[in-house]
């Protein structure tokens, strides 16, 4: 995988969402339980 995306949205609030595992379910293809360790 390669390439980059620069999120519109402040870096805090973009760094929480993409540690949230509800969130990150939702945008995995396949993706049917996403489970913190």
């Amino acid at each position: 995988m390669s390439g980059e995306y620069v999120f519109d949205g402040p870096r805090p609030l973009v760094w929480e969402t993409l540690l949230d595992p509800d969130v990150l379910a939702g945008v995995l293809p396949g993706c049917e339980k996403l489970e913190l360790v």
